[in-house]
């Protein structure tokens, strides 16, 4: 998604008539003079009038709430990915027997390094109550910073670029 805005910003760049050189999407959270300075630096080349809907759509509009602004968000994502981690694949799933009985002695649950396998008795199965897993989070970042995203906000994300910032560019491209 993020180098989607990144394409976009190269054919803004590109309609000037010049080859783009090292152009990107911006995403600023605050209007101070260096930030002012590198998001013109990005845009070098972009005509005014899409510099000025990217100006719109920066995250320093929500004021202190910028972290939640879907921009800041991808951006942030994408910077931790590339930038401080190295990708892990991994995955937790977790279910929730509040009304378990112990399993008999004998029965103890079977580890491997994929599974953790518990052995019931199928006379006991109507004791089990299985409810909803915990929401699934995909993590960007290391444990004490970065950012966590469910499913949900990874959606959000995608409609927000594809719904509310591509369509805006259409009429350049016509």
């Amino acid at each position: 998604m993020r180098s989607s805005l990144d394409q976009l910003v190269w054919a803004l760049a590109r309609l000037s008539g010049k080859i783009p050189g090292n152009v990107q999407f911006p995403v600023t959270e605050d209007t101070i003079t260096e930030s002012r300075k590198r998001f013109a630096r990005q845009l070098k080349d972009v005509p005014s009038d899409a510099i000025k809907i990217i100006d719109e759509l920066q995250p320093y509009h929500s004021g202190a709430s910028f972290k939640s602004h879907p921009l800041w968000r991808l951006n942030e994502m994408c910077n931790l990915d590339k930038h401080r981690r190295i990708p892990i694949k991994s995955s937790d799933f977790f279910l929730n027997f509040p009304n378990t009985v112990p399993t008999p002695e004998g029965l103890a649950p079977e580890t491997t390094n994929e599974r953790i396998v518990i052995t019931v008795p199928l006379i006991r199965k109507s004791e089990f109550q299985v409810y909803e897993c915990q929401p699934i989070t995909v993590k960007f970042g290391g444990d004490s910073s970065g950012i966590s995203e469910a499913p949900e906000g990874i959606t959000e994300i995608y409609d927000f670029i594809a719904n509310d910032v591509i369509p805006r560019f259409e009429r350049f491209f016509i």
